[in-house]
């Protein structure tokens, strides 16, 4: 939050503002252990690090349980087309499931920016 006159556009997927959002029964969910498996493999692959993926994982795993810390005072600092019409254009998406992240964390945001928008995707399974 502390270069906003660079924010242009923001597409921002799977968001949250606070690491309290974070789904605690996370690691009960299928998809999220094959999607970390994915993540793995790709680590592998595309890493130019020497570190392992164990190290790399328990960074994210840190990171995760202590950020983001953000509130309506942080997101303030944003500007809005309210106040300026050269302000960023910003989307707030989600999935109709999302795993990851507590079910309000999306509906949320777009109340605390001003002049976002907001898109949840709904799919359907048959």
């Amino acid at each position: 939050m502390n270069f906003t006159h660079r924010i242009d556009r923001v597409f921002s997927f799977g968001d949250t503002y606070s690491y309290d959002n974070i789904n605690a029964t996370i690691g009960d969910y299928q998809v999220f252990g094959e999607y970390l498996h994915c993540v793995e493999e790709e680590y592998h692959r595309n890493s130019p690090s020497n570190g392992t993926f164990d190290d790399f994982a328990q960074k994210i795993d840190a990171m995760w349980s202590t950020e983001p810390v953000w509130n309506a005072s942080s997101f303030s600092k944003i500007p809005s087309h309210y106040d300026d019409p050269d302000a960023p254009v910003i989307w707030i998406v989600d999935g109709g499931s999302e795993e990851a992240i507590a079910r309000d964390a999306p509906g949320v945001l777009p109340n605390i920016l001003s002049k976002s928008g907001a898109l949840i995707f709904v799919f359907f399974l048959e």
